[in-house]
Parts: structure tokens; C-alpha cells; sequence
């Protein structure tokens, strides 16, 4: 026992309890500063609150990044944009789990090709004629109307 007693002694008095304390308060601040780096959902505008309210339950979780693209879109969409960026995001959350990883991948994909690929696919899209856009635009737009599996 008095072994033990002494090596406590001995690690207390090597400022280990200071270590401890400093290394939480670093923790605490740290966890604090990552919480301040979030827009607050309530400072929002109203039209923006609402729609991004399917993100709302989880938006203290969203990066700062994501959360200033995500403001910025809606704050810049016309109201018909709105609804759909709205519908899309409830649609989005429905989604069973290995969907939205089969759609994430893809992005990825997307994101991964070369720059003049990119372009190419957005220049193809763009020249598509608006009434075959708006086909499968409708297409998905019905594809978000059926149950989630």
C-alpha cells in the first residue's frame, strides 16, 4: 500500500493532474469551438427554414461548408426552386440507406472524372432539348412520388 502511495505521489507531483486539465479544458474548448462553427437553424429566414426544414433534425451536424452551400442555394432559388429543393431533400431522407450510398458513389464517380469529362456531360445536358430535359425531370420527379423499399 504504501508503494502504491507513493507512486501516486510521485505521478501527481510530475504535474500529470495538470496534464489531465489542461488536456479536458483543450477538449472543452475545442468541442465548443466545433459547435460555434455551425449556422444556427433559427437565424435563418424564415423561406430559407423551410426549405431546408428536412435538414433542420440534423443541421448541428452538417459542416459549416455544407451548411453555407446549402443557405446559399436557397436563398438564391426562386420559389418553384424552393419547393423542389424541399422535395428533393425529404425524398433524399427516405431513401433506405444502401440507395443513398449507391447515389453517393456515384457523385463520386462524377466528381472523379477529369475536368474536360465533366464539361462534356454538362455540355451534353445542356444541349439537350428543354422538352427532353423536362422528360427527365418529370421521370424523376414521379420516381420521388413512390414509396421508399
Amino acid at each position: 500500500m504504501d508503494y502504491l502511495n507513493a507512486r501516486l505521489g510521485a505521478i501527481f507531483n510530475r504535474g500529470l493532474v495538470n496534464v489531465i486539465i489542461a488536456f479536458s479544458a483543450t477538449l472543452f474548448c475545442c468541442s465548443t469551438f466545433a459547435q460555434s462553427e455551425t449556422i444556427a437553424f433559427e437565424s435563418l429566414s424564415p423561406e430559407v427554414q423551410d426549405t431546408l426544414s428536412p435538414f433542420a433534425d440534423n443541421w448541428d451536424k452538417i459542416n459549416l461548408r455544407r451548411q453555407k452551400t446549402l443557405v446559399k442555394i436557397s436563398q438564391e432559388a426562386d420559389p418553384d426552386m424552393r419547393k423542389r429543393i424541399k422535395r428533393h431533400a425529404n425524398h433524399w431522407k427516405g431513401l433506405p440507406k444502401e440507395e443513398r450510398k449507391k447515389v453517393r458513389k456515384t457523385m463520386r464517380k462524377f466528381e472523379n472524372l477529369p475536368p474536360h469529362k465533366r464539361e462534356k456531360l454538362r455540355q451534353h445536358w445542356n444541349n439537350m432539348p428543354a422538352e427532353k430535359r423536362r422528360i427527365i425531370d418529370r421521370t424523376f420527379d414521379h420516381y420521388e412520388q413512390l414509396p421508399a423499399q
